[in-house]
């Protein structure tokens, strides 16, 4: 019996590391491609973390908090981190 569930589980595992090298391999990354600019949420979030995190609030409080905040702002105040976005985009460029 316990040879019996052996030779099924090395068979198994030989149909397993065959079917493994049918699937697709990861891209590897390009080490000298340059960086994307943070998006505008990001700078406004990076901008709003460091007086939350002061107040001792956890990754996920402040990550709720900002996605509120971002929310509910008007197009007028996001203006302002869209624009450094833009800005970010032409210094890397």
């Amino acid at each position: 019996m316990a040879m019996e569930l052996l030779e099924q589980y090395l068979q198994f595992k030989q149909e397993a590391e065959k079917d493994g090298d049918n699937k697709k391999s990861k891209k590897e990354k390009d080490p000298l491609k340059p960086m994307r600019p943070e998006s505008a949420y990001f700078l406004f979030m990076n901008e709003r973390r460091v007086p939350l995190i002061a107040e001792n609030k956890s990754v996920v409080e402040i990550a709720k908090i900002t996605g509120e905040e971002w929310k509910n702002m008007t197009e007028k105040q996001k203006a302002r981190y869209e624009k450094a976005e833009s800005r970010s985009v032409v210094e890397t460029a």
